[in-house]
């Protein structure tokens, strides 16, 4: 199982007026954003989950403006996310290896031609762990989960060697940690970093001007890769390579923190195109 990555402490607290200067100077703001634990809560059963619905106004709003590109990096499968936001941005699924939206369309071949295998795994793992009240094997075309937030904590350990032993003999898959979650991806070189980059290269971004949010150890990989873009981990549980931090009940401030500097640059863009033409009229 990999450890997230831990380069700072978790103390580093939002340094507003930075990121303001930083948004006010970017020419268009690329949103990196995760699902479960960031903008929608986490609920026992992952199919319970939603985005609150003053979250998705804000989404909205980011959308209508045409220098934000949104976009949601998550471990469930696109047409879960796409389903349960129903918003007009990127989807990048199964922890990046598929991504559709914005006219983008990409799957990790590698992950698709291990389906069948993840599929088999995933099948011993439901008998071998049938005895264990509480977890749930989760199968997602790409990559699985074995949730164990409703198992008495006695008992997780027990289920973590089990999905290990059993992973451990599928020489395509590895096992990382989460928030009281197992990810099973298979062994390829891609991340939600890599599909950040991808996404940034597709659309002519600039990482300084990339802003990545999330809550959980998979996200660590989006704050590495974009070490020159604006990190920022949700929850305060553990170290982090995020530069800054944010509690859980502060995304939808930060959200709207982020379009009222968008559109402070908006304005403050049209007044000064307009000064330097108001000497031609």
């Amino acid at each position: 199982m990999t450890a997230p990555v831990q380069t700072a402490p978790i103390e580093v607290w939002l340094d507003a007026e930075a990121i303001r200067q930083r948004i006010l100077q970017a020419q268009c703001v690329f949103l990196f954003m995760d699902f479960d634990g960031t903008l929608a809560p986490i609920v026992s059963v992952p199919s319970l989950a939603a985005l609150p619905q003053d979250l998705k106004t804000a989404l909205r709003t980011l959308i209508g403006r045409r220098d934000v590109v949104p976009a949601i990096i998550s471990g469930r499968e696109v047409i879960d996310l796409q389903n349960r936001v129903a918003l007009p941005l990127i989807y990048a699924g199964n922890h990046g290896l598929e991504i559709r939206g914005a006219g983008l369309e990409h799957t990790v071949h590698e992950a698709q031609q291990m389906r069948v295998q993840l599929l088999a795994a995933c099948n011993v793992l439901r008998a071998r762990l049938e005895p264990y009240a509480g977890t749930l094997v989760e199968c997602k075309r790409l990559t699985a989960s074995v949730h164990v937030r409703q198992a008495d904590r006695a008992v997780v350990p027990a289920v973590m060697e089990i999905v290990q032993s059993v992973i451990g003999s599928y020489r395509n898959f590895r096992v990382s940690g989460g928030k009281e979650v197992f990810e099973i991806r298979p062994k390829v070189v891609w991340n939600k970093g890599s599909a950040v980059r991808w996404i940034l290269e597709q659309m002519e971004g600039r990482e300084v001007d990339a802003i990545c949010i999330g809550d959980d150890a998979t996200d660590e990989d989006m704050f590495a890769e974009l070490k020159d873009g604006i990190t920022v981990r949700v929850g305060s549980e553990s170290a982090t390579a995020a530069q800054y931090c944010i509690r859980e009940n502060e995304v939808l401030r930060f959200l709207h923190f982020v379009g009222d500097t968008v559109e402070q640059r908006r304005c403050a863009r049209q007044s000064a195109y307009e000064s330097s033409n108001c000497g031609t009229r």
